[in-house]
């Protein structure tokens, strides 16, 4: 399996960064699914290709948009929890029985109080150590941790005209998001800019230029230092006790208190700054007027990312004269960058010509090409001197340091062929030879072909009696055949890698760093080719 090619105005762009693009800057949105329509756009469409236009100026007027909307979303499932505390301890006691005890009959009979007293104070000494705390609580710990609604803002706006020579169109987008969480809440912020414009230098000259930024921030908890994410918290609340309170009667956190709600508000935070700038310049040479055309864009991409991290402990009591205990592991600060430079070039040429009314013809031929260079680099320190300070600079612990680059390249031609005669009969041809960096060099290259006919029959003679009497305005037949390359693995796959680290003897008074032996790699790593037969009926 593998996922769809996406392109914004010709460019490939991640799932990530469409769910980034403004949405009122979309001017279209198309789905190539057969291979025969997809061949074209070479290696990476081997699932299908997106196609998203965005918009132009399309009035001699200058026209000026402005939008703003605010939402609130809400939780509309949860997970319902028996909170009673009598049925929940015996519920569990029923459960363990008979391996062992759980709750003894004493403990029963205490929840059974609670039960029948819910204004009464949850949390008692035990009898059984009066240095430690029982609890008897109906906690609903969803409701402790998710708010029920949670609102978003977004304003955008747009300018555009179009002149004889010259036309523009400018836009620009906030969008603010605001988490669930009611402690230690997670903040999503967006701004987009786009300048699109068009120069008709001469009546067979064209030149463009297509540019956009983004700039966003997520604000989100860390957790301490538990490794969870946002899905890995909801399963720990959800199969957090009951029973257990958040906070003791001195203010403390409980136990699972801090675990759940102290790690939220407490346990530091995760700070993700991008910004992701593109800008695609373009040329049409008229050979031709509206027959034969020249074609070519490139663009360059240059995006960033720092990643500032921060793991702090949360505090709990277990007991009323009991010290403050504080969660595990180390607190630390980390670092990353990451910076990513993409660069796409374009060149076809396209003919198309009718002749004797009824006989149309389409020839293209064309060149692609894209680099993608990686640079990132991270750090991380334990034991911070301070926890409002959170930085490796002021950390006194074990240290880390880490550095990744990768490159990697495609290039490709492509043709196609199209004859439609008397909009009836229509033969599409297709093919690329593409090239990859991911593959040996004997077998970096491959050819790819597909093809495509259709009988559009509404268009017979002999059906305008039955057209008519039935109403019917199109009956097609269609057929395609496609071959697509897929060049989906590492970077690097072809290559023997060996890995480097720490070793955990002690040498000589030391821990000496050790190199280790490559793993197997294949010496046959080429294309995946994926072939696709369709047929269909349009009416």
């Amino acid at each position: 399996g593998g996922d769809p090619l996406i392109l914004v105005d010709n460019i490939p762009t991640t799932s990530g960064e469409l769910s980034r693009l403004n949405t009122n800057d979309i001017e279209s949105v198309s789905v190539l699914k057969d291979a025969a329509s997809a061949a074209i756009y070479g290696a990476r469409a081997a699932f299908g290709v997106i196609l998203v236009t965005t918009k132009r100026a399309k009035s001699e007027k200058i026209a000026i948009n402005v939008n703003a909307f605010y939402s609130t979303r809400k939780v509309t499932r949860v997970p319902e929890h028996v909170t009673d505390p009598y049925t929940v301890m015996k519920i569990k006691h029923d459960a363990a029985t008979p391996l062992y005890n759980l709750y003894p009959e004493k403990q029963l009979e205490i929840g059974k109080y609670f039960s029948e007293h819910p204004n009464e104070d949850r949390v008692v000494i035990n009898p059984d150590d009066p240095e430690s705390w029982l609890y008897y609580g109906s906690t609903d710990w969803m409701d402790e941790v998710y708010e029920s609604s949670a609102p978003s803002y977004t304003v955008n706006f747009n300018i555009s005209q179009k002149a004889k020579k010259t036309s523009y169109y400018l836009s620009g987008e906030y969008a603010r998001q605001d988490g669930m969480l009611r402690y230690g809440n997670d903040i999503y912020d967006r701004y987009n800019i786009r300048g699109k414009v068009d120069f008709q230098i001469t009546n067979w000259l064209n030149l463009s230029n297509n540019t956009s930024f983004v700039q966003r921030t997520y604000d989100q908890p860390s957790f301490g230092r538990t490794d969870w994410g946002l899905s890995d918290f909801f399963h720990e609340v959800n199969r957090t006790n009951s029973l257990d309170v958040p906070r003791n009667p001195d203010g403390s956190w409980t136990q699972n208190g801090g675990a759940i709600l102290g790690a939220l508000q407490e346990g530091g935070r995760k700070i993700n700054d991008s910004r992701e700038f593109s800008t695609t310049f373009g040329l049409t040479l008229d050979i031709i007027k509206d027959m034969w055309q020249i074609k070519a864009d490139a663009t360059w991409r240059r995006d960033s990312e720092l990643n500032r991290n921060s793991y702090h402990n949360y505090h709990y009591k277990t007991g009323p004269n009991k010290p403050e205990q504080a969660s595990g592991r180390p607190t630390r600060a980390s670092r990353s960058t990451s910076f990513y430079n993409y660069n796409v070039y374009n060149v076809y040429t396209d003919f198309h010509y009718t002749f004797a009314d009824k006989h149309y013809v389409q020839a293209l031929l064309g060149f692609n090409q894209e680099t993608r260079k990686t640079n990132s680099f991270s750090m991380y320190r334990d034991d911070l001197i301070s926890s409002s300070f959170p930085t490796p600079e002021l950390a006194v612990g074990e240290k880390g340091i880490g550095e990744d680059i990768s490159e990697w390249a495609v290039r490709g031609m492509f043709f196609r062929v199209n004859y439609i005669y008397d909009d009836k009969y229509i033969l599409e041809m297709n093919g690329r030879y593409d090239g990859t960096s991911r593959f040996p060099k004997k077998d970096r290259f491959g050819f790819f072909p597909s093809g495509s006919v259709a009988w559009v029959l509404s268009k017979e003679k002999f059906m305008e009696n039955i057209n008519q009497s039935i109403g019917l305005d199109m009956l097609k037949f269609r057929a395609s055949y496609g071959a697509l390359g897929n060049q989906n693995v590492g970077t690097y796959a072809y290559l023997p890698t060996m890995s480097s680290g720490q070793i955990g003897q002690i040498l000589d008074g030391s821990q000496p760093v050790a190199v280790y032996a490559p793993g197997v790699v294949s010496n046959t790593l080429t294309w995946e080719k994926v072939r696709t037969i369709n047929g269909g009926i349009d009416l």
